[in-house]
C-alpha cells in the first residue's frame, strides 16, 4: 500500500508532466529538479516533517508503476523526455485533484482564511466498499431505503450493478430482486443496514454509456425517445452555458449580445426540468412545445405561492 507521502508524490509527477505536455515532456534530470523545488517548499512551509528529499531513478520507475497499476495512467520515454500517454480513463485528473483537495482540507486550520470549505453534509459512501463487493461477486444486497417523501425506510433487496456519481451525491444502480423488471437508482445517503446477502444472481449486459447518453441527471428512462431541445440564455448566462455545458450533445446555435442559443438532444427526465426551472428568467425553452409548457406550469406554481 503506497504511503501518504508516495500518494502526493504520484499526484505532483502527474501534474508536473501534464503541464509540459505540449512541449513533450520533462527529462528525468527536469522532473527532479522540480519535485525537488516544490518538496522545499512544502517544507519551508512547515506542511512536511521531513526535511530530506529523496527522488532517485529506480524510485521514480516504481512510482511509473504504481500509477499504471492503479490509475491506468502511463508515462512513457519519447524524444528523451518521459510524458504522459493519451487514454480513455478521463475522469484521473478528477481523482488526483480530490486527493490535492483531501491534503489541503487536511490542513484547513493553517488554511481558514485562504481555502473557504462549504459547511455541508455530503453523501454517504460508508456502503461503497460492499457495494463494489457484492457487484464484483454477483450477488444480491438488501437495505432499508427512506424515500425524501415518505420519510419511513423500506427494506429492499436489490442486485446491485453500479454507481453513479451526480451533483456530488453517489447513486446505487441496480433492479429490485424479486421483480426486476427495470434499473433504478437509490441515493447511498438514503440507504441504511446494508447488507451482502450472497445469493447468486446473474445480471443482464447493460450499456451504461448508453443508457445515459440521452438523459441528463441520475433519472433512468428506456421507453422514452430522446427530443431535439432549443433553449434561449440570456448573454450572461448563456456564458456559463458555454464553458459548462448542460449535456454532451449540446451545440450552439446563437452567441450575440442579446442571447445564447443552444441545441441538445436527450430526453426531458424530471432532473432536466428541474434544472431549467432552477434558471427561472434566465432561459426560454423554445422547443418542443410540451417541455416548455411543463416549465412554465412549474414556474407559475412557484409564483402563486408568493402571491
Amino acid at each position: 500500500m503506497a504511503k501518504t507521502e508516495q500518494i502526493f508524490r504520484l499526484v505532483r509527477i502527474i501534474k508536473e508532466l501534464e503541464k509540459f505536455k505540449e512541449s513533450g515532456g520533462l527529462t528525468y534530470e527536469e522532473l527532479k529538479s522540480r519535485l525537488k523545488n516544490i518538496h522545499e517548499n512544502e517544507y519551508d512551509a512547515g506542511r512536511l516533517q521531513n526535511e530530506s528529499f529523496r527522488f532517485s531513478e529506480k524510485t521514480f520507475q516504481r512510482d511509473r508503476r504504481l500509477l499504471e497499476s492503479l490509475f491506468e495512467v502511463e508515462i512513457v520515454f519519447e524524444n528523451k523526455k518521459w510524458h504522459l500517454e493519451e487514454n480513455d480513463f478521463a475522469n484521473k485528473y478528477a481523482f488526483f485533484d480530490n486527493l490535492l483537495l483531501m491534503d489541503a482540507y487536511r490542513r484547513s486550520k493553517e488554511l481558514s482564511n485562504i481555502l473557504l470549505f462549504e459547511r455541508q453534509q455530503y453523501s454517504s459512501l460508508r456502503f461503497l466498499e460492499d457495494i463494489i463487493e457484492a457487484i464484483q461477486e454477483s450477488v444480491v444486497v438488501s437495505f432499508n431505503y427512506t424515500k425524501f417523501w415518505e420519510g419511513t425506510p423500506h427494506l429492499r433487496k436489490v442486485i446491485p450493478y453500479a454507481i453513479k456519481e451526480y451533483k456530488r451525491r453517489w447513486y446505487l444502480i441496480g433492479e429490485d430482486y424479486e421483480d426486476g423488471k427495470q434499473l433504478k437508482s437509490f441515493g447511498l445517503d438514503r440507504i441504511s443496514n446494508l447488507e451482502i446477502l450472497y445469493l447468486p444472481v446473474k445480471r443482464r449486459e447493460v450499456d451504461f454509456e448508453s443508457l445515459f447518453r440521452n438523459t441528463f441527471g441520475i433519472s433512468i428512462t428506456t421507453e422514452e425517445k430522446p427530443q431535439e431541445i432549443i433553449l434561449s440564455f440570456n448573454h450572461e448566462q448563456g456564458q456559463y452555458i458555454k464553458t459548462l455545458p448542460l449535456h454532451p450533445s449540446q451545440e450552439i446555435l446563437e452567441d450575440n449580445e442579446q442571447e445564447v442559443r443552444i441545441r441538445l438532444r436527450l430526453i426531458p427526465t424530471y432532473d432536466f426540468v428541474m434544472e431549467i426551472c432552477s434558471r427561472s428568467q434566465y432561459v426560454k425553452v423554445q422547443a418542443p412545445s410540451s417541455l416548455a409548457k411543463q416549465v412554465k406550469e412549474l414556474l407559475k406554481k412557484g409564483y402563486e405561492q408568493y402571491c
